[in-house]
């Protein structure tokens, strides 16, 4: 089955990555991420999910969304890890209870 998202690194992407995982001071999710894309790249090595999947140690889905993320929404947002939506709602009702928006628990003795 052919590829979805296609990873095409320019130049500067490749050394950017390159540059984020030589010198290693960057949390390790990131330089996993970087050393993923810089495997996947067609001009690169040009590994298939599976390939990349076994030699990092995750499922071949981590691939495709990692794909899938560089493709739709760039570079950074690829190396980041993905934010749950379910994450999201939680932190937009807690901010709208410190600010106040929701009515004070009123707790009975």
């Amino acid at each position: 089955m052919p590829k979805r998202y296609i990873v095409q690194l320019n130049q500067e992407e490749r050394k950017n990555l390159q540059d984020l995982v030589s010198t290693g001071r960057a949390a390790a999710y990131k330089i996993k991420h970087a050393n993923i894309l810089l495997n996947i790249d067609i001009n690169g090595q040009g590994w298939t999910d599976e390939e990349a999947a076994k030699a990092f140690s995750c499922h071949r889905n981590t691939i495709a969304n990692l794909r899938e993320r560089l493709v739709k929404v760039g570079l950074e947002s690829a190396l980041e890890r993905q934010i749950n939506s379910k994450f999201k709602i939680i932190n937009s009702k807690l901010k709208t209870i410190s600010r106040g928006l929701y009515p004070p628990l009123i707790v009975d003795h």
